[in-house]
């Protein structure tokens, strides 16, 4: 999505779906990827080898990255009092589509197939 055109058509879209920013000049916006897992939620996980270090990837939104980042804290600071989330959230979590096949199939079709997947739960 590096192409001008594209932004441009989703910054008149969004002009045009709230009027009172029309005159809005947008000077950064992103338009590489994002980081998503395979089911779209985010990894909010301690380290397979290291439980003093935890990782949160996939936050595709301010809102999960928030929701992670808490978690996270409230799991150092209150541990016995945090629900345990690694059902949802897990860096072992168990995937529609396996690594093993998604070496053979390559990432882009994983993702898409697993997406795919996910809107017809």
């Amino acid at each position: 999505m590096r192409n001008p055109k594209i932004i441009q058509f989703f910054i008149d879209e969004l002009k045009y779906s709230f009027p009172t920013i029309k005159d809005l000049a947008f000077t950064h916006y992103w338009a590489g990827m994002i980081d998503v897992t395979k089911d779209f939620s985010p990894i909010a996980d301690y380290d397979p080898r290291n439980k003093s270090i935890q990782y949160v990837l996939g936050c595709a939104g301010l809102p999960w990255a928030t929701f992670c980042g808490e978690y996270l804290a409230n799991r150092i600071l209150n541990p016995k009092d945090t629900q345990d989330l690694s059902k949802f959230l897990g860096i072992n979590r168990k995937f529609f589509i396996s690594d093993s096949i998604q070496r053979i199939i390559g990432k882009k079709l994983s993702f898409a197939l697993s997406h795919l997947r996910n809107l017809y739960k």
